[in-house]
């Protein structure tokens, strides 16, 4: 594949609104004149939102209350948490010795981890994976080549952390059936599962355009889908090692998610039962009932925690995908695209609490956490002889 030097920024973005607003402006039907009204603002929002909304020190009390009103919008997936939580609790003793076994190889994994990956390679691969994994998602993919500009973006973290991006982001433009990744161009391995990762919310977000217009928490089951499968394929041939240990620090973060989404949740209790109110009381209630330093509140209540629930209810269904995805790949592709056409995936939540569910995915971690101990042990093993 021949790739050129694509770029797009945020004059790209403010000229697809444009093009919204035209077709709104010689749309006649006044239902469809809404709809593209709605796209229209959902975009300058996203302009506004990651090019250049300012950083404000918001009080702890303003936050908590704006925090309160996003969990109450989310609670019911909050009873989902121990769809991931259960079955990696299962096998506790084996993650830990994983990671010990994986921290003991730090300066290895930092050196595969390391390796240069260009970002023309770096879509290559993720071009490469797509193409090879099924006709009819690579069709959704391919948009992101075929017009005159690009619609990946690699940014420099440091040059351009006012955007609020982290390894990357995607957007949908609703009402131009168009895309937009942005990557953060470490020009290393992430890189390239980054963006195969991104390119995964353009599929799901293009399939079925539709459920975009739905709030629900299961828009991570796609992307995670794809890195499982990735990593399973050793995409990029970064080696085993490389593969497993990202395998290992995917299922950690997503664990310390869930966790803090526990922790939130109990202080959200708490504070509901003060009466909505930060003072001595709501830090005595939770420090005497659930143990919570005031140093701990802080922390929890500062971080991104409403948004961290996506994460582990996402990658338990991605994990249930992807164990039918080994079995049978043709099976496992059926599967998820079953999922991506709902529009209802909220459809899904009482499949999350079935004991079978649990079982498969708590047999999925064990079978990931299996394999990684046992490179990183056949590594350490590779050391000693040295």
């Amino acid at each position: 594949m021949v790739m050129a030097k694509y770029y797009w920024d945020e004059n790209t973005l403010r000229a697809e609104a444009q093009r919204l607003l035209k077709l709104m402006e010689r749309e006649s039907d006044p239902k469809e004149r809404r709809h593209l009204a709605e796209y229209y603002d959902a975009l300058n929002s996203t302009i506004y939102d990651y090019f250049i909304m300012p950083t404000v020190n918001t009080p702890l009390s303003t936050r908590i209350h704006n925090m309160y009103s996003t969990f109450i919008s989310t609670q019911r997936y909050y009873m989902l948490l121990d769809s991931f939580i259960d079955p990696m609790e299962k096998h506790l003793k084996l993650y830990s010795e994983t990671c010990d076994n994986k921290e003991l190889l730090e300066e290895r994994i930092a050196k595969v981890s390391g390796v240069h990956v260009s970002r023309e390679k770096a879509v290559s691969i993720s071009y490469s994976f797509y193409r090879d994994l099924d006709d009819e998602l690579f069709k959704y993919f391919k948009p992101l080549f075929n017009k005159r500009y690009s619609h990946i973006h690699f940014t420099d973290k440091a040059k351009e952390s006012g955007t609020n991006i982290t390894k990357g982001q995607s957007y949908y433009l609703l009402g131009l059936d168009t895309s937009y990744v942005e990557v953060v161009g470490s020009e290393n391995p992430d890189m390239a599962l980054t963006l195969i990762h991104e390119c995964g919310h353009v599929i799901d977000d293009s399939y079925n355009p539709e459920s975009n217009l739905v709030e629900d928490n299961f828009y991570e089951v796609v992307s995670l889908f794809m890195e499982l499968v990735a990593n399973y394929q050793e995409i990029g041939k970064f080696g085993t090692l490389y593969h497993h240990s990202n395998i290992v620090d995917r299922l950690s973060s997503i664990y310390s998610d869930a966790n803090d989404c526990v922790n939130y949740d109990m202080l959200m209790g708490h504070y509901k039962n003060n009466g909505y109110r930060i003072n001595k009381d709501f830090y005595r209630r939770a420090k005497v009932e659930d143990g919570f330093t005031k140093g701990e509140i802080i922390e929890t209540l500062c971080e991104d925690t409403p948004s961290n629930i996506v994460y582990p209810i996402s990658m338990s269904l991605a994990l249930y995908f992807f164990s039918i995805y080994k079995r049978d790949n043709r099976l496992g592709l059926m599967t998820l695209k079953d999922f991506m056409s709902t529009t209802d995936r909220d459809s899904y939540i009482p499949l999350l609490k079935d004991d079978n569910f649990l079982d498969v995915v708590s047999k999925e971690i064990e079978l990931l956490l299996l394999s990684s101990n046992e490179t990183f042990k056949q590594e350490l093993e590779v050391g000693r002889r040295l």
